[in-house]
């Protein structure tokens, strides 16, 4: 199991969801709209956080726990689908579906973006460690598609010679 390189790849995408829940997305300089207070806006995978110029404490201005539980989602089926070593058309159905909970929460990432803009009159906008860590996950979970791919051709193979 743990010699097969794929297995690595679904490792790596495990941790890197885990890592994403609790790193922010996305980060700008704000102004609320209701009371016209700057200040620095961020967004992760659990919150909205606004912090005031001046002011070292963050301020919880909406919820985003469907982020954290599509990056748990997908964090769990990368791990399930690394258990499945011995039953590869499973583990290749398992990345598939992890394609489509990667995609979808980088989807949602754009809705929390929006959903904060219409809350704040943002400027400076960029982009940060969380957004990029589903894309390399993405990656990953290419690579490992084609390893199991490489697996199930080289089984396929060799019983024909047989």
């Amino acid at each position: 199991m743990i010699q097969r390189i794929q297995t690595l790849f679904l490792l790596a995408i495990g941790i890197l969801m885990v890592i994403t829940i609790f790193v922010p997305f996305w980060q700008c300089e704000a102004i609320e709209k209701t009371t016209g207070i700057a200040g620095q806006l961020q967004l992760d995978p659990i919150a909205i956080h606004f912090t005031p110029h001046g002011q070292a404490s963050l301020e919880n201005r909406g919820d985003t726990y469907y982020l954290a539980a599509l990056a748990l989602l997908a964090s769990l089926t990368a791990m399930f689908a690394l258990l499945q070593y011995r039953n590869r058309k499973l583990q290749t159905r398992l990345c598939a579906i992890n394609y489509l909970l990667l995609l979808s929460l980088l989807g949602t990432y754009f809705f929390a973006i929006d959903k904060a803009k219409t809350l704040f009159e943002i400027s400076d906008v960029f982009f940060s460690t969380g957004f990029y860590l589903p894309l390399i996950a993405i990656v990953f979970n290419f690579l490992a598609l084609r390893y199991i791919k490489k697996d199930e051709d080289l089984i396929k193979s060799v019983d024909r010679i047989r």
